[in-house]
């Protein structure tokens, strides 16, 4: 499998998203940081990289594509990680306990259960649709 590629080619949406988002960032640290209750100084070094970074990214447009290649480059192994375990605890956190439910309640929806023995495997097909039906479609 392949990893999908860093956009090392982003349009100007994407840098005008990238950098509504370090804009965003800031002010939710520096929120999150005031309401547990950190010092003023604590407060402005937890909002300070992301508003640095978004400051450098609103004065010098030169800049942009660069920082974004950069931001997305280092975070690229973390969304990696991420989505990988998202998607495990989301496998064993909701379809394993539905397929187990499931399996102790009867249910086979793909007829896995052995019928007796002699009897066949065969299963009757339905008959099939008129043709007709495709030209009314309500």
């Amino acid at each position: 499998m392949r990893w999908p590629p860093v956009n090392r080619a982003p349009s100007r949406r994407d840098l005008a998203v990238f950098g509504a988002g370090l804009w965003l960032l800031a002010a939710l640290l520096a929120v999150l940081s005031w309401l547990r209750g950190a010092s003023p100084l604590g407060v402005v070094l937890a909002a300070g990289i992301p508003g640095t970074l978004a400051l450098a990214f609103a004065v010098a447009p030169p800049a942009r594509k660069p920082l974004f290649v950069g931001v997305s480059t280092l975070f690229y192994p973390v969304g990696l990680v991420v989505t990988g375990a998202l998607l495990a605890l989301l496998y064993f956190l909701l379809v394993t306990p539905a397929g187990l439910l499931r399996r102790l309640t009867g249910k086979d929806p793909l007829r896995l259960r052995r019928p007796a023995p002699g009897t066949s495997l065969w299963t009757q097909a339905a008959n099939p649709p008129d043709p007709e039906r495709y030209f009314r479609q309500f």
